[in-house]
């Protein structure tokens, strides 16, 4: 029988199962999920948040877990920052169930890509941030992006840490446990931290595994347990979004 306190493993371990089928996706080789990139008109391959949710959904579709998709949150927010728009329902990426009853929700899943420039970058993190902190849930956070340069590490670094501040002003909830997983996909790697408690976050994003500095000991690093070919073509990372209610 299912058990809400097992909830944050499968997480952890879904986390690195997604990791490992975008890199394997990535250079098209055989994969449990059957997906495959599709292609731009110049050839090159695109990888946004939305393989990283597929290859989630049929990992979790094999398991003894329930999903939605577009979970509609308990509380109403309002990301715009506009003063005449009204708090409203959001939305989580997917969350689990312990069985097929709505009341048995156990978990949301948030999926993010790359970063965008400037406030726009740190107010697409923070909404989604927001949602995972104002939940009672556990939670998994899973952010894809290219390749694992010092550059790109300490931009999300830089990125997140101010998205967190903003999402922790709300009351962070004491019970629920996340993990946080970064993968980059065209040079393999992944950092997975947790299940933590949220307290707990900031210290981790504080020494964010950025290549030459101390890294924090929650991090844990994998790579791909075989040598893997290139990846097959260019692949094209697509922006995110512009902040929205959503």
């Amino acid at each position: 029988m299912l058990k809400l306190d097992d909830v944050p493993d499968f997480l952890r371990g879904l986390a690195e199962r997604v990791a490992v089928e975008l890199w394997n996706v990535a250079r098209r080789e055989p994969t449990t999920t059957r997906l495959v990139l599709p292609t731009y008109r110049d050839g090159s391959h695109r990888v946004s948040e939305q393989e990283a949710r597929s290859i989630a959904q049929r990992l979790v579709a094999d398991s003894h877990y329930y999903f939605s998709i577009e979970t509609p949150t308990d509380g109403l927010y309002k990301f715009s920052g506009k003063d005449d728009t009204r708090p409203r329902s959001a939305s989580h990426d997917m969350s689990l169930y312990l069985s097929a009853e709505p009341s048995s929700i156990a978990a949301h899943v948030e999926f993010k890509q790359g970063h965008k420039s400037g406030a726009t970058g740190i107010q697409v993190i923070a909404k989604d941030l927001e949602k995972l902190v104002g939940s009672a849930r556990h939670s998994l956070w899973f952010h894809c992006f290219a390749k694992p340069t010092h550059n790109e590490l300490k931009m999300l670094r830089s990125f997140f840490v101010p998205a967190f501040d903003r999402a922790r002003a709300r009351s962070l909830p004491a019970a629920p446990r996340v993990v946080l997983a970064f993968c980059a996909v065209v040079e393999p790697v992944a950092w997975i931290a947790g299940p933590v408690g949220w307290t707990d976050v900031a210290a981790l994003i504080d020494q964010f595994p950025i290549v030459g500095t101390p890294v924090h000991d929650g991090w844990s690093r994998y790579v791909p347990t075989r040598p893997l070919e290139p990846t097959t073509g260019a692949v094209a990372f697509e922006d995110e979004g512009e902040a929205m209610d959503d």
